[in-house]
């Protein structure tokens, strides 16, 4: 990178790496805590370690992705314009959605104030969702977003 580049470009294995257990920590969810039910130790690990994971690869990946956005430029436009969502820009007017870009989520996640990682249940013993809600607030107004993580693994895969 020289002086003056936007970004800080990651190598694509590294990414695809990233991804790859993102979509494995999603995916193995259900599978473990039906495997957690019965044995303790499994649950122990599951509690400790599952929505922690979750959530740091998540960040790990959106701030990656967004910052090979920055690197690469206008080539990345299109990508950016994955939809991988929906977007409530203003809580306030609940009806208004608009579909959510890979850029656009790469930014919900990174500023997000809460994430539901079980948007249907309050069980802690749920598996994780592949549909996720993010909260936080742009300015003054409270924003909602509902990440599809599939569909922001896929976007993003593409990018690199």
């Amino acid at each position: 990178m020289t002086c003056g580049e936007r970004g800080s470009p990651v190598a694509a294995e590294a990414l695809d790496l990233e991804l790859y257990q993102l979509a494995c920590t999603f995916a193995a969810s259900q599978e473990f805590e039906r495997v957690a039910a019965r044995l303790p130790r499994v649950r122990a690990l599951r509690h400790t370690f599952e929505l922690s994971e979750a959530a740091r690869r998540l960040i790990a990946v959106a701030v990656t992705v967004r910052s090979n956005m920055d690197a690469s430029g206008s080539s990345s436009r299109t990508a950016g314009e994955a939809v991988v969502g929906t977007l409530v820009p203003d809580l306030a007017v609940p009806a208004q959605t608009e579909p959510l870009g890979l850029r656009e989520a790469c930014n919900k996640v990174i500023h997000a104030d809460t994430v539901d990682f079980r948007p249907s249940t309050d069980s802690p013993d749920s598996p994780l969702e592949s549909v996720l809600h993010l909260f936080g607030t742009k300015g003054k107004q409270e924003w909602r977003a509902e990440l599809d993580v599939l569909a922001f693994v896929v976007a993003a895969y593409h990018l690199a």
